[in-house]
């Protein structure tokens, strides 16, 4: 898989969706982040787009990185935000497959379990936890890509030390970054891809403690692993970056 050309992006506003797709196989993956309003902010216009994408592209997944719910989170499986911010906004019939999602820090400021639990409600949302990964494999070619979900709120003091992410304290730092090494050490995929709802590095007015945290918590296992692909979201627009002297594409 060749990551110099394999974006192609489309976003409005605070929602940004993109997708990335082989040239050489058949592992097709769509990508949204930090949609969650109500259709409102051009949601619904972006939601009908990546129908579109979706017609064209016919995606295995879509990879839900995390805010879907903005402002405060959801406070149960029942909670009317799901209708508002996600099933009646991403109903085009080429969305209705596999969505793997992760929590974003608004997500952090509601109930995070019910996010979890969401999965036993909805058939195409699957969320096994807070943090899981996945293998995706082209039966034709035999190559393969593993996506690595972590969870990234807990990762950064900022919210950890925060009255309004009152769950984001009281997760392991250390044992989602064990997890997450050796997850990495046992990747022998063609492909392997880390997504999180925070970047690692992007140009943006959000808190430099939050890219400084994830600098120093995640980026040398990234480096260590020499991982092809981080995604984020988070800052609500779309940029990639390359950070001198290593092979990374920060999404």
């Amino acid at each position: 898989m060749n990551t110099q050309s394999i974006f192609r992006a489309a976003f409005l506003s605070t929602i940004i969706s993109f997708s990335a797709f082989a040239s050489s196989a058949e592992v097709r993956l769509l990508v949204v982040s930090d949609g969650g309003r109500n259709g409102a902010y051009e949601q619904k216009a972006i939601a009908d787009l990546m129908g579109r994408m979706a017609e064209d592209k016919d995606p295995d997944a879509i990879l839900a990185l995390g805010d879907t719910h903005h402002y405060m989170g959801v406070q149960s499986t029942q909670d009317p935000l799901w209708l508002t911010n996600f099933e009646y906004i991403y109903s085009h019939p080429e969305l209705q497959v596999e969505w793997l999602p992760v929590l974003g820090n608004h997500e952090y400021r509601g109930t995070t379990q019910a996010v979890i639990d969401y999965s036993k409600v909805s058939r195409r949302w699957e969320m096994p936890g807070r943090y899981y990964t996945r293998v995706f494999t082209d039966e034709k070619s035999g190559k393969s890509a593993r996506v690595v979900f972590i969870d990234t709120a807990p990762l950064i003091d900022k919210y950890r030390n925060s009255d309004e992410y009152p769950d984001a304290g009281r997760q392991s730092v250390e044992e989602q970054l064990q997890w997450l090494d050796s997850v990495l050490t046992a990747a022998n995929e063609d492909f392997v891809i880390v997504a999180g709802h925070h970047p690692v590095y992007a140009q943006t007015p959000k808190a430099d403690s939050e890219r400084a945290d994830m600098q120093r918590r995640v980026a040398p296992l990234l480096k260590k692993h020499k991982v092809d692909l981080y995604i984020g979201g988070h800052i609500h627009n779309f940029q990639h970056i390359r950070v001198p002297g290593s092979d990374i594409d920060y999404v």
